[in-house]
């Protein structure tokens, strides 16, 4: 049984400069429709204000879903952990396997916003509730890592077929 079933959940579809909300009540309806919010403070803060209001209608905390994004997610998930609200990311892979499983494929930042705080609360998946700034940078950085090892991989390959094609009786002496 997900762990959230019974809770007002909020799903996020996070942009660059800006994301899109969905606020499903304890019942499963939508609370309002998706609204956007800009990556400003002033955005932030009416993200909180809107949330509150659904929750002392409810009388219950809020809990907030997102994708992970690259860096674009976590101005606001970090801004709303401070803020005391239980948050989590979704790895993107999971949320689009998610949006496989209907017929129609609609593409659209309020629908994805929407479909994410679906997840959150009817489906028992893996999250990530905690995004430090340090484990951030290594992974970026292990990341480059292989980049550039496969790129000096590929020029490796480039250099051997090159000297193959030029020098074919060389090949041996240069590897």
């Amino acid at each position: 049984m997900p762990k959230y079933l019974n809770n007002l959940v909020v799903g996020i579809d996070v942009a660059s400069e800006f994301s899109f909300v969905a606020i499903l009540c304890p019942d499963g309806s939508q609370y309002r429709k998706p609204f956007k919010v800009f990556h400003t403070v002033e955005g932030f803060n009416y993200l909180i204000e809107q949330t509150k209001k659904a929750e002392e209608e409810f009388a219950m905390k809020s809990t907030f879903f997102m994708e992970s994004t690259g860096v674009y997610h976590l101005t606001l998930f970090h801004f709303l952990k401070d803020n005391k609200f239980e948050t989590f990311v979704i790895n993107p892979l999971v949320t689009n396997s998610n949006k496989n499983k209907s017929i129609r494929k609609v593409k659209n930042d309020k629908n994805d916003a929407l479909s994410i705080a679906k997840l959150g609360k009817y489906e028992d998946i893996k999250v990530s509730s905690d995004s430090d700034i340090n484990i951030f940078t290594v992974k970026l950085l292990i990341r480059d890592y292989y980049k550039l090892i496969d790129t000096r991989s590929q020029f490796k390959k480039k250099l051997s077929n090159s000297l193959y094609m030029a020098f074919s009786g060389y090949q041996k002496v240069f590897l």
